[in-house]
């Protein structure tokens, strides 16, 4: 058998701006294939939102809310519009390709952000039968290798997401209900302008 894959596309994103970060676009879910064979053959979420109006990227967040009883079979990706890849997290609290990874569960709103806290010790903290605290966390590679989502400062935010979801283990299964990306854009022309217009009417009084 070979592995499947669940396609929603979500709705355009309305532009803004902030200087403690903007959400530039909130997406649709929906559940997460259980592994077709644990370790060689996983099930496949795959979920696409379009950005407009969102600026470059200088600081990206990436909040997913999901459940699943078994936090340590997910691999979580997202893909900006010009096709870089940035791993979420790979089978967390997994130290081989063949273990199952962390027993612990997922029930919350999850935000990976550059700086965020230790995915792996909060997984390893909260144990069998117990979820993951919801907060914002680091995004880690396979074997808790570093990742960060600074590989995509710089290119544009405008375009398709994709955010792929895998289920490396069989027998737990688990849901997204919705994601959304966060920026913290950098300056552009419209931005610029804005401030020579209101340093413009300063002069002026």
């Amino acid at each position: 058998m070979k592995a499947f894959a669940l396609t929603t596309l979500a709705g355009l994103a309305v532009s803004a701006t902030a200087s403690a970060g903007t959400n530039i676009g909130n997406f649709g879910g929906g559940a997460i294939p259980d592994a077709i064979t644990s370790h060689t053959n996983p099930g496949v979420l795959t979920l696409t939102g379009t950005v407009v109006g969102g600026g470059n990227i200088s600081n990206l967040g990436v909040s997913i809310d999901m459940s699943h009883t078994w936090a340590g079979d997910l691999e979580i990706d997202i893909t900006s519009p010009g096709g870089s890849t940035v791993t979420l997290t790979h089978r967390v609290g997994a130290t081989t390709s063949t273990q199952f990874g962390d027993s612990s569960g997922l029930a919350g709103s999850y935000t990976f952000r550059d700086g965020g806290a230790d995915y792996w010790a909060a997984a390893a903290a909260a144990g069998f039968g117990t979820d993951v605290a919801p907060g914002t966390y680091q995004p880690s590679e396979q074997f808790d290798a570093p990742s960060a989502l600074s590989a995509l400062n710089g290119e544009s935010a405008n375009g398709t997401w994709t955010l792929t979801v895998r289920d490396w283990g069989g027998g737990d299964t688990g849901s997204i209900a919705g994601w959304s990306l966060l920026n913290v854009p950098a300056p552009g022309a419209a931005a610029l302008f804005g401030l020579a217009g209101v340093a413009g009417l300063r002069r002026r009084k």
